[in-house]
């Protein structure tokens, strides 16, 4: 009987000694297990060293064996740790494998970001962070502080040594102060004479001068400097500030170089207002009542224009000009009658209802069906001819009850009968086959 090893992936040499041979193995990776006290497998050396063993799921405090992992939607991940991305933990424990008294964990996110944790028989310290993290709380930190450099102080390669200059100088003027407070308050309590002005008001009874490009100023409520009056670099006075409204009071109209100045207040008719424009246009753009008037652009009405004469003589008319000719009009007479001229022809409705003509009346339209209607009353819906569109024949029709009487036919030149013939009151007949029927004496029959 023989044994036989089988070793897979591995590779086994024998050395001679002299006493017993020595078999050296050399095995994959993937084959070295790391197995627990219990003598369960925690995993290879490939997925622990090298590789990286994967871990779905559980709490990351389960993992408890050193090795590299890659973790994935564990529990007790450091707060705020990216849902369902891939992080590489670090693992190194003392103790026995898989029931280790002390354990590090260090985790590394997909963005830079490090915590560190660690496990002491339990006890844990909980996630600290650093890497990324660090760096950004560095970065602003540096530039809350800014750069040391730009201090005005003469130490300042040092924060500490920036702030004990300040503290320095602020002591140097503390006596610097002190000196000045008691020189104020004798100032104060000095009786001063008359080449003085008096901040609580006073008289000056000489020029007051102030220089050029100065302005007398004022304050607002809320501590805003104004400007009242100042002249400019050129001589000119300004009156006001671009930083505040400016109101004007008077008993009485005000002037400008004796001139009276315009408002709102005091424009209007019988002001003497004489302006040139109005609206930003000259005022022979505008039309007046008291003359003729020519417009050369297009006139648009949004209500009634109302034309009236008081002379009972002559006609109201709206007049069509080409220089002198007189290329058409319209008007109404004093008698009622409405005109529309044109060079060669007018048109007329009589103030009795009548329409009169010196042309022909034409109806046109390229759409519709034209037609000339006769009718009594408005509710009917009349008696007449009708252009048909599409064949131009012309039918005589009764749009009340729906009926034609004849038809001109265009292309023909005849005239058709659509209902029955009479000539005074005797029917005629134009047929094949005798009239049978309600026949009448006179009544004509052409087969």
């Amino acid at each position: 009987m023989v044994d036989k090893l089988v070793l897979k992936q591995s590779i086994y040499s024998i050395t001679k000694t002299t006493g017993e041979d020595v078999v050296h193995f050399e095995t994959d990776d993937a084959m070295v297990k790391v197995i627990k006290a219990d003598g369960t497998a925690v995993g290879t050396l490939k997925e622990l060293i090298f590789k990286g063993k994967t871990v779905t799921s559980g709490s990351v405090y389960d993992i408890k064996t050193s090795g590299m992992y890659a973790v994935t939607n564990l529990t007790d991940m450091p707060a705020g740790y990216a849902v369902g991305k891939t992080g590489i933990l670090s693992v190194s424990a003392i103790g026995e494998i898989g029931a280790p008294t002390l354990v590090l964990y260090q985790l590394s996110s997909q963005d830079g970001e490090t915590f560190i944790n660690v496990n002491n028989n339990g006890v844990k310290t909980g996630w600290s962070s650093g890497g990324v993290n660090i760096e950004n709380a560095l970065t602003a930190i540096e530039a809350s502080v800014g750069d040391l450099s730009n201090l005005q102080t003469v130490s300042k390669a040092t924060l500490v040594g920036a702030i004990n200059n300040v503290l320095s100088k602020s002591l140097q003027n503390t006596s610097a102060i002190a000196n000045v407070t008691e020189d104020y308050n004798n100032f104060k309590g000095h009786n001063h004479d008359e080449k003085y002005l008096s901040k609580s008001g006073d008289t000056v009874t000489g020029d007051l001068f102030i220089r050029n490009g100065n302005a007398y100023r004022s304050k607002t409520t809320t501590g805003t400097n104004i400007d009242l009056m100042k002249v400019d670099a050129e001589g000119s006075v300004i009156v006001g500030g671009a930083n505040a409204p400016m109101k004007i009071l008077s008993s009485s109209d005000v002037t400008l170089n004796g001139r009276k100045i315009w408002t709102d207040g005091n424009h209007g008719n019988g002001s003497g207002l004489d302006a040139d424009k109005l609206g930003g246009h000259n005022s022979i753009l505008y039309a007046r009542t008291n003359k003729s008037n020519v417009f050369s652009g297009n006139q648009t009405l949004t209500d009634e224009l109302v034309l009236s004469n008081p002379d009972s003589t002559k006609s109201t008319k709206i007049v069509w000009k080409d220089g002198a000719t007189v290329r058409g009009s319209v008007g109404f007479a004093q008698n009622g009658d409405f005109t529309i001229k044109t060079l060669s022809s007018s048109i007329v409705a009589k103030a009795n209802g009548d329409v009169e003509t010196e042309g022909s009346l034409i109806i046109s339209s390229e759409s519709r069906w034209n037609n000339l209607r006769f009718r009594r009353f408005n509710n009917q819906l009349g008696v007449g001819f009708e252009l048909n569109r599409d064949s131009q024949d012309l039918v005589m029709y009764d749009w009340e009850s729906n009926r034609s009487g004849f038809t001109f036919v265009k292309k023909t030149g005849e005239v058709s009968f659509q209902r029955q013939i009479r000539v005074s009151g005797r029917a005629l007949y134009l047929q094949g086959n005798a009239p049978t029927g309600n026949l009448s004496v006179g009544d004509i029959w052409i087969g």
